[in-house]
């Protein structure tokens, strides 16, 4: 695995025949897994990224972001590859196990403001479901 994340993520779509463009100041892979429509996101010049996956059968969709600089003294040099590294796992994880959309239980306040409800993305690991996202 290469420790460069857009390298990583050029990698990932050769290897699960996703599409692959330059968008503005970030390289965004497209794919398909089961009725899931997935989308990444990585920015050339900054240390976060971003998913966004839709249930194309029942229009939901979970969006996620995750960034890397400003919380502690971690070296540049590492938190780029744990970047490519997290890239790697997740995106492979997104793009061959099942998934699944549930939504999420909705507070009080949420339901009285009349709040869009939430859902949460899961996937089957050893014939378990678990969080994908977190």
């Amino acid at each position: 695995m290469t420790n460069d994340p857009t390298k990583t993520l050029a990698k990932l779509a050769r290897e699960h025949d996703a599409t692959l463009e330059t968008c503005g100041g970030a390289q965004v892979m497209r794919l398909h897994n089961s009725g899931f429509s997935i989308e990444i996101t990585v920015p050339f010049d900054v240390l976060e990224w971003f998913i966004n996956v839709s249930n194309m059968e029942c229009a939901t969709s979970v969006n996620w972001w995750c960034d890397y600089c400003g919380y502690n003294k971690t070296p540049q040099k590492e938190l780029v590859s744990e970047m490519a590294s997290d890239i790697d796992r997740i995106v492979c994880g997104l793009a061959t196990r099942r998934l699944r959309m549930l939504s999420s239980q909705m507070s009080k306040l949420s339901k009285f403001l009349g709040t869009a409800p939430q859902y949460q993305l899961e996937w089957m690991i050893n014939g378990q479901w678990e969080s994908a996202l977190n």
